[in-house]
């Protein structure tokens, strides 16, 4: 799978340069002194419904890579991926295949008080040769 156009990858990140103006609102709109919580309830959980199995390049899959990671994604009201982090990784190469394919995804959105809402959800991505 091809990486989406406008995508930005950075370190461990992959996100949509006009999403994060969106993404920071709705960050500073929180109480930053207080601990949030690292689950938000909702009605509804998002369902993918387009996965994309992450491709690998032919160095990788010659090397026997067998692992996996998970990607921590911001979903959007229209279900779609706004930002990646990966927050778990048993082998680096495999950063960016799964921050792409992740940003890839399509979900239905996540649903609260019976109207779309953006959310974070953590999907593993499993490597095999």
């Amino acid at each position: 799978m091809e990486k989406p156009q406008g995508l930005i990858i950075s370190g461990d990140s992959a996100y949509f340069p006009e999403s994060l103006a969106q993404l920071k609102v709705q960050i500073i709109t929180v109480d930053p002194t207080k601990e949030q919580p690292q689950f938000i309830p909702v009605d509804k959980f998002p369902q993918i419904i387009k996965y994309v199995l992450p491709s690998l390049s032919e160095e990788i899959r010659r090397r026997g890579v067998l692992d996996s990671t998970k990607v921590k994604i911001w979903i959007d009201k229209e279900g779609n991926p706004q930002l990646a982090i990966i927050v778990e990784s048993s082998n680096k190469i495999l950063n960016e295949p799964s921050l792409v394919e992740a940003m890839n995804c399509r979900f239905t959105p996540a649903i609260m008080d019976k109207a779309p809402a953006p959310v974070w959800i953590t999907i593993p991505f499993r490597f095999s040769k």
